[in-house]
């Protein structure tokens, strides 16, 4: 967002985070911290040896993304952390029948840049982007 600090003042990182999801008024912003702090959790955590071992947890990573999901839906937001992005579920059976297959797919290295661009086109359409969400969900489906 062009800033050097999220609040002012924070104390912590962890206190940052907080107090800036805790303010903030746009949705979409709030969910970018979201999906930012379970990135963080899947890819440093998650792999990390060293951290899962010599630290005491809560809840383990994987457990950590399924609680996540499972308070989207029990409260209807409307968006599931999949695959390392807040994904937009509007309708459960198409999500279920094409979103997370396509996913699945697309995970296999042979198609790692039609990955990133079905990813970029999901987050434009997250976003309301419309023509850049067509854009690159035609250069993914062309990569294929």
């Amino acid at each position: 967002y062009g800033v050097f600090e999220l609040v002012k003042h924070a104390r912590s990182d962890q206190e940052s985070i907080f107090n800036f999801f805790l303010n903030e008024e746009s949705v979409e912003r709030a969910l970018d911290v979201v999906e930012i702090c379970f990135k963080v959790i899947q890819v440093f955590i998650e792999g990390n040896w060293s951290y899962k071992h010599n630290t005491e947890r809560k809840i383990e990573p994987e457990d950590a993304v399924s609680e996540l999901n499972e308070r989207f839906k029990e409260h209807g937001v409307g968006y599931q952390f999949e695959s390392g992005e807040i994904i937009r579920v509007d309708s459960e059976f198409l999500h279920a029948e094409a979103v997370k297959p396509t996913l699945a797919i697309l995970r296999d290295k042979d198609f790692a840049g039609a990955n990133e661009e079905f990813l970029k086109a999901h987050e434009h359409y997250r976003h309301g982007r419309y023509k850049e969400c067509l854009v690159d969900g035609l250069k993914a489906f062309e990569s294929t």
